[in-house]
């Protein structure tokens, strides 16, 4: 059975969440890896791109994966070979029963 889950956000509405709670909302969303590349980012907006895109595709890896997952549980990293197509990992082992598309 082949399972899809969607999410979408407006980057507006998790700028706003951002800009009140700041680091609180990074650490609450962001596994450790995740946590590694929003600080590598210098530009205010593409960090706030980068958030908004790892909540939304945590949200539809939770509805497709069909089990009981955390924030911190998955990781939604880039790769070397393809920066536009990022792999998901759950408690940091790659799911590649899980493809993930992230638009903004």
């Amino acid at each position: 059975m082949i399972s899809v889950g969607t999410d979408i956000v407006a980057v507006q509405r998790v700028a706003q969440v951002w800009h009140r709670f700041q680091n609180a909302f990074v650490k609450k969303i962001l596994s450790f890896d995740e946590q590694k590349h929003f600080l590598k980012i210098s530009d205010e907006n593409s960090k706030l791109r980068f958030l908004a895109g790892r909540f939304c595709g945590k949200e539809a890896v939770f509805k497709a994966a069909q089990e009981p997952l955390t924030w911190k549980m998955v990781s939604v990293l880039p790769t070397d070979e393809s920066p536009a197509k990022p792999l998901v990992f759950v408690n940091q082992k790659v799911r590649d029963d899980l493809s993930l598309s992230i638009s903004h």
